[in-house]
This record gives structure tokens, sequence and C-alpha cells, in this order.
């Protein structure tokens, strides 16, 4: 995150999306949720915000628009 935050760095992704997802019941995938995670507030607030598959997918489309 803090390579997110980073303003100075050259090399600064341009957007980042982090869902975590769980197979540990067999074979079927789920998301996982993050109030039952050890993640600190900060780190669970970023993940439903600026790093949810949402907010990745809009700025990805966004990002595409702009170069093409």
């Amino acid at each position: 995150m803090k390579l997110y935050r980073d303003t100075d760095f050259p090399h600064k992704p341009d957007l980042i999306g982090i869902c975590i997802i769980d197979f540990a019941n067999g074979n079927k995938a789920y998301f996982v949720d993050l109030d039952t995670t050890n993640f600190s507030n900060e780190t669970k607030k970023l993940l439903r915000t600026d790093f949810s598959l949402q907010t990745f997918m809009k700025k990805f489309v966004h990002l595409a628009k702009l170069k093409s």
C-alpha cells in the first residue's frame, strides 16, 4: 500500500485491485469476508474502497479509454 500512495516513486502502478478468495472448503471458491480477518481497520477500508474489484474495473475501463 505504501507503493500505491508514493507519488514520487517513478514506477508507481496506475491501478491495483485486490480480491481475497478462499479455496479451503473443497472446490468451491468464495470471497473472504474481511470482517473475519485479522487485517487492520485501515487495510479493510482500503480493500473495500480503493483496491476493491469494482473500483479496479472502473479505473481499468477509464485508463483503457484514455490510452485508446
